[in-house]
């Protein structure tokens, strides 16, 4: 065997080795912080770090009880799709009057957002109304907050306006409705247009996803 192919197998060998061991030192890393826990605005939360089938990535879960109108006291998880301790950058005010009208919840809430966000996130946006209406209102007949949440645009065309879909701004935001804007802007912060409308602005399409996960942890009191 020439010197030049022994050399360069002797090469490949070594660099497979150390991917090797730093695979497994990565693996074994994220072995021994499969949970942490996180300090939050009236008590501590556990998160433990899981993956979901099918799903790439790794996702927080976490937990917190709930009392129903029984006075039952139910435990109820919610998985994020990022790290609480990733989310600091992100500016908020505190959004839950959205949701309260005094001491009495929201008859309704609408989820709001530009009629070509969707297509322009490839459906994170989507995605997003959809994480939010699982706390605002529930899932499955589990329930965090129960009010009634529907999703709607800014704007309209014809055929959408015939199908009987909302055309929702923060103008629309009332005592009696919440109004949750999902928009592109020109920082991540979450900041109310009035009491009754909160907005969750997103530098980018990705972005979206941190400042909704950062809007539920407030909504549910870890921030």
């Amino acid at each position: 065997m020439e010197k030049k192919t022994l050399t360069a197998i002797i090469a490949i060998v070594i660099l497979i080795a150390v991917f090797t061991a730093v695979f497994v030192y990565y693996s074994k890393e994220l072995e021994k912080s499969q949970h942490f826990t996180f300090k939050g605005v009236n008590s501590d939360y556990t998160f433990d770090i899981v993956r979901l089938e099918g799903v790439k990535g790794l996702f927080y879960k976490t937990f917190i009880y709930v009392t129903y109108d029984n006075n039952e006291k139910y435990k109820i998880y919610i998985t994020f799709k990022n790290d609480p301790r990733e989310l600091d950058d992100i500016s908020f005010e505190d959004s839950n009057s959205i949701l309260y009208n005094e001491a009495n919840k929201k008859d309704k809430i609408y989820i709001t957002q530009d009629l070509d966000l969707p297509n322009l996130s490839q459906k994170t946006s989507t995605v997003a109304a959809m994480d939010i209406t699982k706390v605002t209102y529930g899932l499955a007949n589990v329930f965090i907050y129960n009010i009634p949440t529907e999703s709607a645009y800014t704007n309209l065309t014809q055929d959408l306006i015939d199908r009987g879909i909302n055309q929702i701004t923060c103008k629309n935001a009332d005592k009696t409705a919440g109004v949750i804007l999902i928009k592109i802007g020109s920082e991540n912060r979450i900041y109310k247009e009035n009491d009754n409308c909160v907005v969750l602005e997103a530098k980018t399409y990705d972005d979206i996803t941190r400042v909704t996960d950062r809007f539920i942890m407030n909504i549910i009191g870890i921030f």
